[in-house]
């Protein structure tokens, strides 16, 4: 029964990194189902028939019940507004509903399972191996953009927006890409400063695995990349801080120059002549760039415009994209016009538990003299501020990472406590 619990994590996790593409998903009436979908109910139906609950681990416990009692208010308030408002779709709400609870019960069951095994390092290892598929399906992309004939054919996948510039590795688009590096990208660079192994035994190759999931980034086209830059340039200012052994040589300065030159070079030479880079910066010619008020700004007031008729229950969940004809690009402005101020203060409570995880894992930090557990504070803080540009509470890979975030913090607070698992 283990073997099998474990395979089927596996398959979820890489199912939401690698195969979460549109020519494998079937739409139904209930919206999109992809293998994730599939592979979910398979091992939260067989996790139901053994319950396991870690009655220490208050902090997941605590969200599970927050997380539980937005989705029943989902469900209770969609029922309220389905009976007076005749353009409110209570399939739709409770299509939401479903997901969000079958999602949760995932997280629930798959870090218990990881701190009851001990799998918590193996579950790691899946997401940061995946990063070596992930790159090599960006750089077949980039090359493909760039009219190499090989990759021209096989890479050119429908996926690729932006007139044919904005590349998006093994997912749907570009956001999700971008999210997905908020998340492993700090995790790396983590382990690589704490000296630790991350996918290779030399350190350099990992720096280049590094250097390539920033490559990879700028490609997307995103501007939500710079929250992965400026995580991880944070990380390295952070470091002599936190591990306190900021040592400089000669040797290293040469090092250190030649490398920023390089990078100086390759960038201003090769990597900015791509119209994806050019949008990230906000230059002349970039794809995407438009007069007038901006597409977000114009999301924003069409949303509030339409969450003013119905400021307390807000429209029910999974409607706003009806309603206005596009997503909301913004996972809090989503939970206020669709839940209204009544779901968006549970939303708010669920926010408050995140923030206590992010100072207990800086604290952590501080106290291990590990650069880890910042690595994970800032993978949160990442999808915190990524929120703001996409409603990541939708994505399935934003479940699939929940359990690392709470694995770690059942574990780590444990160590301090001195109780053994």
């Amino acid at each position: 029964m283990n073997k099998i619990k474990w395979n089927i994590i596996i398959g979820i996790v890489l199912s939401a990194i690698i195969l979460d593409l549109d020519r494998l998903a079937l739409y139904m009436p209930i919206g999109r189902v992809v293998i994730f979908d599939i592979l979910t109910i398979l091992f939260v139906s067989i996790s139901l028939l053994k319950i396991k609950v870690f009655k220490n681990n208050h902090t997941l416990n605590i969200y599970f019940i927050l997380m539980l009692l937005l989705i029943v208010y989902q469900i209770i308030s969609g029922f309220i507004l389905y009976q007076t408002k005749i353009n409110v779709s209570y399939t739709n709400i409770i299509a939401v509903s479903i997901k969000y609870l079958l999602y949760l019960l995932y997280t629930f069951f798959v870090t218990n399972y990881l701190i009851d095994k001990g799998y918590i390092c193996k579950y790691i290892n899946i997401w940061i191996y995946s990063s070596i598929v992930v790159i090599i399906v960006g750089i077949s992309q980039i090359l493909a953009i760039n009219n190499i004939p090989f990759f021209t054919r096989y890479f050119l996948w429908k996926n690729i927006r932006g007139g044919g510039h904005r590349i998006a590795a093994t997912f749907r688009w570009q956001g999700v890409l971008v999210f997905y590096l908020c998340i492993v990208a700090p995790l790396i660079l983590g382990k690589i400063l704490d000296n630790k192994k991350a996918i290779f035994n030399k350190r350099y190759k990992d720096m280049v695995l590094i250097i390539l999931i920033i490559l990879v980034g700028l490609y997307s086209g995103s501007r939500s990349v710079y929250i992965v830059l400026i995580s991880m340039l944070l990380m390295i200012l952070l470091k002599p801080f936190i591990k306190d052994s900021f040592k400089l040589s000669f040797n290293k300065l040469i090092t250190i120059g030649l490398f920023i030159g390089s990078i100086y070079h390759l960038f201003t030479k090769i990597i900015i002549k791509s119209k994806a880079v050019k949008r990230i910066f906000g230059l002349e010619g970039a794809v995407g760039v438009t007069t007038g008020i901006s597409p977000r700004l114009r999301i924003i007031y069409a949303s509030i415009s339409v969450w003013e008729n119905s400021p307390f229950l807000g429209i029910g969940s999974g409607n706003l994209s009806n309603i206005i004809s596009i997503a909301s690009h913004n996972a809090y402005l989503e939970i206020l016009v669709e839940n209204g101020i009544l779901g968006l203060t549970i939303y708010i409570l669920i926010i408050i538990i995140f923030l206590k995880i992010i100072f207990f894992y800086f604290i952590v930090s501080i106290n291990k003299k590990e650069m880890f557990p910042t690595a994970i504070a800032l993978s949160l803080i990442n999808i915190l501020l990524y929120q703001f540009t996409a409603s990541s509470i939708q994505y399935r890979l934003f479940w699939a990472y929940l359990p690392i975030l709470f694995a770690y913090h059942f574990i780590y607070n444990c160590e301090i406590k001195d109780i053994y698992i």
